[in-house]
């Protein structure tokens, strides 16, 4: 059985996980498949663990080289009292190669929000960086195993969150009124392609309740609480669906500008949600990166 975890990213029917009690180990895990086990990732070992503050990571695939990689960023401790996690280390584990071991790509400049990668687009990891002002977002390659800044919203003061919506890079902005817009970049990586393409109205699902009842949710080991609103999906036909303080997954209709709960029986009172497409695929096709994109 796999301990307590929490989601690294999802690619082609495959999970990747990281235990919450500790950054290690990793597992790569498909849901649907016959085998009720994860494969465990080798284990990244840094000289001074006791100085990790955190650490951030990232799954994916790149469709021309066929390989998967799982990124870990670590952030160190400053001193005794400094945990801003500043001159951070990045290493990439590239899966199904001979020499499966963790490889160093030096240091990066980037604060990046965690504990995971948001949304994957053009083969490429994209997070939210808390030190560039407007220039908030970081890629990572992963073909090249590069970090780049990618030009983010002029015109949106601050965002909450990434996603891939319908192949396109997506900024998600939260208003004190509880309503939220969503800008769009229809050309990837330029920045004057950036455009707010709709907004979803403040609304509290009917489900939604503040009472206890359920055990408290557990802490992140890397302090990162659950978001108000996190966008998941967006449908051919323009519906949206969303995940309303970890407790509730709505769809908002963009035409109609109505609201349906989604009611699935047996969730405890909070929960994650994220977009996952199945397959029956073994974890083999991940070991020897023989994969269709």
């Amino acid at each position: 059985m796999l301990p307590d975890f929490d989601l690294v990213g999802s690619c082609n029917g495959i999970l990747c996980l990281y235990s919450t009690v500790s950054d290690d180990p990793l597992y790569i895990y498909n849901p649907f498949s016959s085998s009720a086990h994860g494969k465990e990732l080798p284990k990244l070992t840094v000289h001074d663990t006791d100085t990790i503050c955190r650490v951030v990571f990232g799954f994916g695939f790149h469709s021309r080289t066929k390989q998967y990689k799982v990124v870990k960023v670590v952030y160190y401790k400053q001193s005794e009292y400094d945990f801003s996690g500043g001159n951070p280390e990045a290493f990439v584990l590239t899966l199904g190669t001979d020499d499966d071991e963790w490889r160093r790509l030096g240091r990066i400049a980037y604060v990046l929000a965690g504990p995971a990668s948001e949304a994957t687009v053009e083969c490429r990891l994209h997070w939210k960086s808390w030190n560039l002002g407007d220039e908030g977002v970081v890629l990572f390659d992963l073909e090249t195993e590069e970090f780049q800044v990618v030009p983010g919203p002029k015109d949106c003061s601050s965002f909450d969150h990434l996603v891939n919506l319908r192949g396109n890079l997506s900024a998600v902005e939260l208003s004190s009124d509880g309503s939220v817009g969503v800008w769009v970049m229809r050309r990837y990586c330029v920045k004057e392609s950036w455009s707010k393409e709709f907004a979803i109205p403040s609304h509290v699902p009917r489900s939604y309740s503040m009472e206890g009842g359920a055990p408290p949710t557990r802490r992140k080991k890397n302090g990162i609480k659950g978001r108000s609103f996190k966008v998941l999906w967006e449908f051919k036909d323009g519906k949206v669906l969303f995940l309303y303080r970890s407790k509730c997954v709505v769809v908002y209709d963009q035409v109609s500008g109505g609201f349906e709960d989604v009611c699935i029986r047996g969730l405890p009172q909070e929960f994650q949600a994220f977009v996952h497409m199945g397959t029956l695929i073994s974890m083999d096709p991940v070991s020897n990166t023989q994969h269709r994109a």
